[in-house]
């Protein structure tokens, strides 16, 4: 009998990690066999999700029971995967009607009252280890129902060829990129991402030095105008504003640039792209991908989630020692291997299908 699953998905920007995560989801159980209705808002998202052949039923968050209510009349289910906040009210609601399990997965550093709703929830999945200790430490809920299915990365960005630092500098012309929402979680970004160019500015003087800006949002004007502020007295930078790009065009573009500044789905990107990697996410920094960085990097998703009691090592020093002692392309190669060991595409599939008892066919 082919199973059926009810996914709620609540998004707030048109795009970004949480879409990402929720599509590939939703192209990995449909793989499968396995039926899949997701619920959502109107735009990008939901067309994009109709064009894998998944079902979408479209909802007002600001006025959700009137789909809960149509939700419940159809049934059908025979488990619920909701993401964010209220998609876990929508869930709850439905599952407790219908009786069906519900499995909730929490993406950011919140708690979202998790001890109050956890006793219905057969199990929480976590986008990272920090936010599993953090649900676990804080959220007082029992660690044996929290399980870790983090960002993963297709296997198609593994294969990009690692391109050296001297190739990458060849032409007089270079590339810094970040990929991100232009939202306020985001802002922490902006100083280190002026700090990481204007470091290679110096550095390397007689190279064109260009930040490849991918993605938008609400605070894009805060974003140019700090940028512009903190490139003023170089006349070898220039910003590049991409907007949104494809997510096969981004790995693409991580590849061929020297540096990244990045958190999240973008972190594990960079990495397995072959870009030299500054974690900084909506907590604060973890500084350039490498060593006890690039651990703590790892387990907070980049700087994302959190990572209590760690001090990254001076970003400009590293970037200095790293180029002064020629381990760049190494440092590259090394974050690109653990990356592929902790977030390939196969085992975050793997690990989603064991959380929500699903059996993989080869």
């Amino acid at each position: 009998m082919q199973t059926k699953i009810l996914m709620p998905v609540r998004t707030v920007a048109d795009w970004g990690g949480v879409h990402e995560w929720a599509l590939s989801a939703v192209e990995d159980l449909l793989s499968q066999g396995i039926d899949v209705v997701v619920v959502g808002k109107e735009g990008l998202f939901r067309d994009r999700i109709l064009e894998t052949g998944a079902g979408y039923a479209t909802i007002r968050w600001e006025d959700w029971l009137p789909t809960v209510k149509d939700l419940i009349n159809k049934g059908g289910w025979d488990l619920i995967f909701s993401h964010g906040p209220i998609a876990r009210d929508v869930a709850l609601r439905v599952g407790r009607q219908l009786r069906i399990p519900t499995y909730h997965m929490i993406h950011g550093a919140y708690l979202d009252q998790v001890n109050d709703w956890s006793p219905e929830a057969e199990l929480i999945l976590a986008a990272s280890p920090s936010i599993q200790d953090f649900i676990v430490r804080v959220g007082k809920v029992e660690p044996w129902k929290v399980a870790v299915v983090p960002n993963g990365v297709p296997d198609k960005v593994f294969r990009l060829p690692l391109i050296p630092l001297e190739e990458k500098l060849r032409g007089g012309k270079a590339t810094v990129v970040t990929a991100a929402r232009l939202a306020p979680d985001k802002i922490q970004q902006i100083d280190p991402t002026i700090t990481l160019v204007t470091d290679l500015a110096s550095e390397f003087p007689g190279i064109k030095w260009t930040l490849d800006v991918m993605g938008d949002g609400p605070l894009r004007n805060n974003f140019e105008r700090r940028f512009e502020q903190g490139f003023a007295s170089f006349n070898n930078i220039e910003i590049q504003w991409s907007g949104w790009v494809e997510p096969d065009e981004v790995p693409i573009r991580m590849n061929k640039a020297v540096a990244a500044c990045v958190a999240g789905m973008g972190g594990v990107r960079a990495l397995a792209a072959g870009t030299l990697a500054l974690g900084v996410g909506a907590q604060g920094s973890v500084g350039i991908q490498y060593g006890k960085n690039l651990r703590a990097g790892i387990w907070s998703n980049f700087g994302d989630h959190g990572c209590p009691r760690f001090n990254p090592s001076d970003q400009s020093v590293d970037l200095r020692n790293i180029i002064k002692s020629g381990t760049y392309d190494e440092i590259v190669q090394i974050a690109r291997a653990s990356c592929q060991l902790h977030r390939s595409e196969l085992s975050v599939r793997e690990a989603m299908f064991d959380a929500l008892g699903l059996r993989v066919s080869v």
